[in-house]
């Protein structure tokens, strides 16, 4: 049976073939990324034992999701760090577009949803000193983190929270950097920001793209819940964001960064179209990657990479959901 949408409002949500079970994933974690998790992330997933979660595609606007929506906890997110160290990047491709639309913007005042490391905030505040920026974290271990660098941060169970301390439409520019994919009700995250925009305010967003080559790493666990909740693509981004008066500026799409050739490049190369002998020749011995190695790219421009980057503007009328 099809389901309603909650991306575009279409009942044209339909269960795929794809059905996990969270203990497997949980095992995978300690098997293949060597994370040891607690009883109590045990006892959260795995009860009932046979809990299984099933990927949903909507046919007309492309999103993907997984039901039911378990997200990761705190502890759940404290384990695989603890392994993984900080997985995040501190020169990231969306945070340089971001300093560019900000600018072009005239944004004032930038609030960056999940803030993480507070690697943007670091950015912002070297590039674009007059600008007064705001983090928002889940996390209250980073939250602490980011403060430590004198940087302004809320924290909270939701980016809602914000609005008790912060007047509606105080914000010439809300940012959202890989934390859609994270939350079991991004429309919801969605909503906060329209509310915090200013009229005219811009809403910058990056996630993995799901049209790109992440498609071909279905399976893995960070694909997969409680780590990854939902796939995005332009056309979900185009159904989403009018509904909830949004206008789409430019949308753009990360060149492959280096730290990806290694595992992307074979497989981009493998579904690339080329005859198969050049696309034995470029693998062989790894000739491709040693030879952009030595030309110390950092991004593999024409080659599309990781994330979706979208620009959007609030609209004064907002269009009923």
């Amino acid at each position: 049976m099809k389901k309603i949408c909650g991306i575009c409002g279409s009942p044209s949500l339909e269960a795929t073939t794809e059905t996990f079970s969270l203990e497997e994933i949980l095992q995978r974690w300690e098997r293949e990324a060597n994370v040891k998790f607690t009883n109590a992330v045990w006892q959260q997933y795995t009860q009932p034992a046979s809990t299984q979660v099933t990927l949903y595609r909507c046919s007309e606007c492309g999103f993907k999701v997984f039901d039911p929506p378990l997200a990761g906890s705190s502890d759940f997110y404290e384990c695989i760090t603890t392994s993984y160290g900080s997985y995040y990047e501190a020169d990231k491709w969306e945070f340089r577009q971001a300093i560019k639309d900000v600018r072009r913007n005239r944004c004032r005042r930038v609030l960056d949803i999940g803030c993480g490391s507070g690697y943007f905030l670091d950015l912002l505040r070297n590039r674009l000193p007059d600008v007064e920026a705001f983090g928002f974290e889940f996390n209250s271990d980073m939250a602490n983190l980011v403060r430590s660098k004198g940087h302004n941060v809320f924290e909270g169970a939701s980016a809602e929270i914000v609005l008790n301390t912060q007047k509606a439409e105080s914000f010439d520019a809300v940012c959202i950097f890989q934390l859609l994919e994270h939350v079991s009700d991004p429309m919801e995250l969605f909503r906060v920001a329209q509310r915090l925009l200013k009229p005219d305010g811009v809403l910058i967003v990056a996630v993995p793209d799901n049209a790109g080559p992440v498609k071909y790493f279905a399976t893995a666990l960070t694909e997969l819940p409680p780590h990854h909740l939902s796939r995005w693509r332009a056309s979900t981004f185009r159904a989403a964001l009018p509904r909830l008066g949004f206008k789409i500026q430019r949308i753009a799409y990360e060149p492959l960064p280096d730290f990806l050739w290694e595992l992307y490049l074979p497989v981009i190369l493998d579904h690339s179209g080329l005859a198969k002998f050049a696309v034995d020749g470029l693998k062989k011995n790894d000739r491709l990657l040693r030879v952009l190695k030595r030309l110390r790219l950092k991004w593999l421009y024409g080659v599309r990479g990781h994330s979706i980057y979208v620009v959007s503007k609030k609209t004064v009328t907002r269009e009923r959901a």
